[in-house]
């Protein structure tokens, strides 16, 4: 199998852009308050806002693969980071629902064209696995400083320093985006159109899909299921917050453990855990139970995404199966909080568990179906 080896400099911008790329998702816990006491904003409006990050990237990531092997990389990470930073600008200005749809929604555009290529970049190399763990390591990180710090910039800044931090962030890998490869000439197969790409493909793209609709349904309620069990919002932020450590540890751990199992192996242990985690959060009758499930839920939360990752990235060299990857995983993070933001809205607390189980059960009905795409394409 053909391998690129990047230079140092390389694979730190990847780092840099696959951790920005996500930070909106990271503040959704936030942002859900935010916009519901801030903006005061109605459940839909507040459901279709929290999506529109996600839904923008993942237009952009299915409309990368029309691109990601013709165009030039350097150039495609230059232009978009910069449109990044402009709508992330001028969101904190605006406090109209049309507005800041639209706003958010280039943003996530934004974003998801970068994305695109960290992901054509990274399954590529030679230790996908690694690459993607390291990633989603320093993505944790970052997540965890903005949740942490983001009651801070409300209280001295309001509701705007939410987008300005954002915008603030993703100025960083634009000061090394020379280092990025123009990708030209880095292919080494034509990609293969979509009713070419085998069926055990599609299955495992329908895996990810489900398990972050899952996740990302119950990942917006944490807050309001800590306030429903009758915890302190203060209490229920640092908890949130503090498990974020855990999400770290988990995102590191396959570059660990990849070589003690194997990934069929680690996919499943997975798919129990974050079962257990679901169970723990919904049936909290105290703060060290609720923190127990969110630490859990965290974890294996990251730990499964490089597996998955790495698992379709690199049954198509090309990259062009490989921004599929984000597509799949956009569209469970972009109808995962509208589902929640719906329940949530209705005071349906026990719906929003139900959903994620359900869609976490489904998801690895479609792992098993999959199998192992890499040796089946």
């Amino acid at each position: 199998m053909r391998v690129t080896v990047y230079a140092t400099k390389t694979r730190i911008l990847g780092y840099l852009l696959f951790a920005i790329g996500l930070l909106p998702f990271y503040l959704l816990p936030v942002w859900a308050g935010v916009l519901y006491e801030f903006y005061a904003f109605e459940p839909w409006q507040v459901g279709m806002l929290l999506a529109a990050d996600t839904g923008g990237g993942t237009i952009a990531s299915l409309a990368a693969r029309l691109w990601i092997t013709r165009a030039n990389w350097r150039r495609a990470v230059l232009i978009s980071l910069a449109c990044a930073v402009l709508v992330n600008s001028l969101s904190t200005f605006s406090d109209s629902f049309t507005a800041l749809f639209l706003l958010r929604m280039l943003a996530g555009i934004a974003a998801g064209c970068f994305m695109a290529v960290v992901y054509a970049m990274f399954s590529s190399s030679e230790n996908p696995d690694r690459e993607f763990s390291i990633a989603l390591a320093l993505q944790v990180l970052l997540g965890a400083a903005a949740i942490y710090s983001m009651p801070i910039f409300l209280k001295h800044f309001g509701p705007g320093s939410l987008f300005a931090v954002v915008a603030i962030v993703t100025i960083a890998p634009m000061l090394i985006a020379a280092n990025c490869p123009t990708g030209v000439n880095s292919v080494a197969e034509q990609s293969p159109s979509l009713r070419n790409i085998s069926r055990y493909v599609w299955a495992g793209l329908a895996a990810i899909a489900l398990v972050f609709l899952s996740l990302s349904c119950i990942w917006v309620a944490m807050e309001r299921l800590g306030s429903a069990a009758g915890f302190d919002g203060s209490v229920v932020t640092t908890v949130v917050a503090a498990s974020m450590l855990f999400s770290f540890l988990g995102a590191a751990a396959p570059a660990i453990t990849i070589n003690l199992t194997t990934r069929k192996v680690q996919l499943s242990v997975s798919y129990v855990s974050l079962a257990i985690a679901i169970f723990t959060v919904g049936n909290n009758s105290t703060v060290l139970l609720f923190a127990l499930g969110l630490c859990i839920y965290n974890f294996f939360y990251s730990f499964i995404i490089p597996f998955q990752t790495a698992w379709l990235a690199q049954s198509d060299l090309s990259g062009a199966t490989a921004v599929l990857v984000p597509v799949a995983q956009g569209l469970g993070v972009t109808v995962g909080p509208i589902v929640g933001g719906y329940l949530l809205g209705d005071g349906n607390v026990t719906g929003v568990i139900v959903a994620s189980s359900a869609f976490l059960a489904l998801s690895y009905i479609c792992a098993k179906c999959a199998g192992d795409p890499i040796r089946r394409v």
